[in-house]
């Protein structure tokens, strides 16, 4: 071995092979493994009311309540709602309706009454404040300064303002009354001078005859109402008939709403658009459509009483 070769082998400079496995530790990336995050009460609802193919609107129409606190629900809006107890009672009703387990949700739910407990037991923890009156030595300022004083001060003016308040309205009003009549007495003797009398002319009477209102005129009122509901309804593309409460929404061809309803028993109304028309009907049990004064069937097309269609 030559002595090039053994300075090349002793040269500190040249690095090992642990230093070169730690170099390569040291710029490895780092790598962060998120574990995954469990869905929220109000996704939980969501999915199951997805899933089950009921749009927000009927299930607003099933439970009677507005949709946007449905929607609040669903998106863990909570300080939209009430308070905790309607939230809870509220997501229970929700998945009775979907008929799913409620206890999983309301499990990830705040209790209802804690906040009202973490209230009381921090008024508990509060200091109590001494009273100016509790020092030895009270001025007479400082006791006619308190509180109380002040508001008995107030009580005494408003007692003394309710029992002198009449007579001095008494006396307001006799005065207001006195010019009053005044002013009528003086404008009366003037219009007196500048009317002039007269004569009074008698002229015939004559008998006329009243006209016999038949039953069928005396009728025309209803018969009016109910032709212009009839031609409400004819004049659109699409017409609905409610037996009980449900709910409409129509849609044009550029998606823009033309007809957005919760109608009630006994009520009818139309639409018209740019066709073709998308129609989602809430209750179908409790609406009569008309495409073109022709009945459509909703049996066919609904599914859990919600039916989605399109008029061309």
């Amino acid at each position: 071995m030559t002595n090039a070769s053994q300075e090349l082998i002793q040269s500190p400079e040249l690095p090992t092979l642990q230093e070169e496995h730690e170099v390569q530790s040291d710029n490895a990336p780092e790598i962060n493994i998120q574990e995954p995050t469990q869905p929220s009460a109000g996704q939980l609802i969501k999915q199951a009311r997805m899933q089950a193919g009921l749009h927000i609107a009927a299930l607003a129409v099933t439970l009677k309540v507005p949709v946007k606190r449905l929607e609040a629900l669903e998106d863990d809006n909570l300080n939209l709602l009430p308070d905790m107890v309607f939230v809870r009672a509220l997501a229970a009703s929700v998945c009775n309706t979907l008929k799913i387990d409620p206890e999983p949700i309301l499990a990830l739910m705040p209790k209802s009454g804690s906040t009202r407990l973490d209230n009381v037991s921090k008024s508990i923890d509060t200091p109590i404040r001494r009273s100016a009156l509790s020092n030895d030595k009270v001025s007479p300022m400082d006791f006619m300064k308190t509180p109380w004083m002040i508001g008995g001060a107030a009580l005494l003016l408003g007692a003394a303002a309710i029992y002198f308040w009449p007579t001095m309205k008494s006396d307001s009003t006799k005065t207001i009354q006195e010019s009053k009549t005044s002013g009528v007495i003086e404008m009366a003797s003037k219009e007196s001078n500048a009317i002039q009398v007269t004569p009074v002319v008698a002229t015939p009477v004559t008998a006329a005859t009243a006209p016999v209102i038949s039953t069928d005129t005396a009728n025309q009122p209803s018969a009016l109402t109910a032709s212009a509901n009839t031609t409400t309804v004819s004049d659109g593309i699409v017409a609905f008939k409610a037996s009980g409460d449900t709910w409409i929404e129509v849609k044009d061809a550029k998606g823009a709403t033309v007809f957005k309803q919760l109608m009630k028993a006994g009520e009818s109304a139309g639409a018209n658009g740019v066709l073709p028309l998308s129609v989602t009907v809430g209750s179908t049990n409790f609406t009569q459509v008309l495409v073109r004064g022709q009945v459509k069937d909703l049996t066919s097309i609904a599914k859990n009483n919600v039916a989605f269609f399109e008029v061309k």
